[in-house]
């Protein structure tokens, strides 16, 4: 754990690498938004619009929130939370939603099986021709009526799947990270998409968020040679198995194996934390938030000093 006590806490008592899992809603834009009306934040598209973003609104939300705390001894604790889909056909806010994706949705395996099955269902419906040209994370109102249906189903079974007490533990696991925790620390995470469905999520639930201060890793300038993608997986790999043959820097090649000692204690918390939780330990894979807080730490501290 030596490697963490050199982070940059900027003042702050707590090291906190946190991660979103997102469910979004589409509204028009213009007088009739009303999630606008009602003070939320669109996500601005920046880059890539696609032709079907012009004169819409994109709003995120938590689906999954992940956050590993650190203190002053490194010292560490695990924090995973799940929130309902808020998608309602009969809201007028919530009613175009995007669709779950399996691998995007963490949740108990065998609920992730039953929607990954359901969108086999749904891909299986389309020729291959037309599956290939689908958007991944399709809103409600672009699918066909069958495909509506299935849309449905999926989130009646990752709702089902969070209780009455499981929901109000992870809105009071919210409420505490928002009120205990954000005050107190740094708050490290990759793309800005975290701190609006953050900010969209307490907003929501009737909280406020004050005297944040974060460090978002995508405004890192990297200069890794070879590096195919700069997707955080990738990043992470490259950091604790540097590619030797393409230059990379003395210093990341001479941190490499103490990084990966720790990457793969902090990955084996994680296991054990969702082995605990749901009694198998196959959600833990990229995607899954604590994963991702895990591989945001890596990148966080192994790019110290470049």
């Amino acid at each position: 754990m030596d490697l963490l006590k050199k982070a940059d806490r900027q003042g702050r008592q707590y090291l906190v690498y946190m991660d979103a899992e997102f469910q979004t809603y589409r509204l028009p834009a213009g007088p009739g938004d009303g999630l606008a009306a009602l003070g939320y934040t669109n996500t601005p598209y920046l880059y890539g619009m696609a032709p079907t973003n012009v004169g819409q609104n994109n709003y995120h939300f938590l689906l999954n929130l992940g956050f590993i705390v650190f203190d002053g001894a490194c010292e560490r604790t695990y924090n995973f939370a799940m929130f309902p889909s808020l998608f309602d056909v009969k809201s007028p806010l919530f009613n175009n939603g995007q669709m779950l994706e399996p691998g995007y949705t963490t949740c108990a395996p065998a609920v992730a099986a039953a929607i990954e099955g359901l969108r086999s269902t749904a891909s299986t419906a389309s020729t291959a021709s037309t599956a290939a040209q689908e958007d991944k994370f399709p809103f409600y109102k672009t699918l066909s009526l069958g495909k509506r249906g299935v849309f449905r189903k999926i989130n009646d079974v990752y709702n089902g799947s969070i209780g009455v007490e499981e929901q109000a533990l992870s809105i009071a696991s919210l409420q505490r990270f928002i009120q205990y925790i954000v005050p107190r620390a740094v708050i490290v995470h990759k793309g800005r998409n975290d701190l609006y469905a953050l900010r969209n999520s307490a907003l929501f639930y009737g909280l406020s968020i004050d005297n944040l201060l974060a460090r978002d890793l995508d405004a890192i300038q990297l200069k890794l040679p070879g590096l195919a993608t700069k997707q955080l997986g990738a990043i992470q790999g490259y950091l604790v198995e540097p590619p030797l043959t393409v230059g990379a820097s003395d210093v990341i090649v001479a941190r490499a194996p103490a990084l990966r000692q720790l990457r793969d204690k902090v990955l084996a918390e994680v296991a054990a934390h969702f082995n605990k939780l749901w009694h198998d330990a196959a959600a833990v894979s990229a995607h899954n938030p604590l994963v991702d807080c895990a591989y945001a730490m890596v990148m966080d501290i192994g790019l110290l000093g470049t």
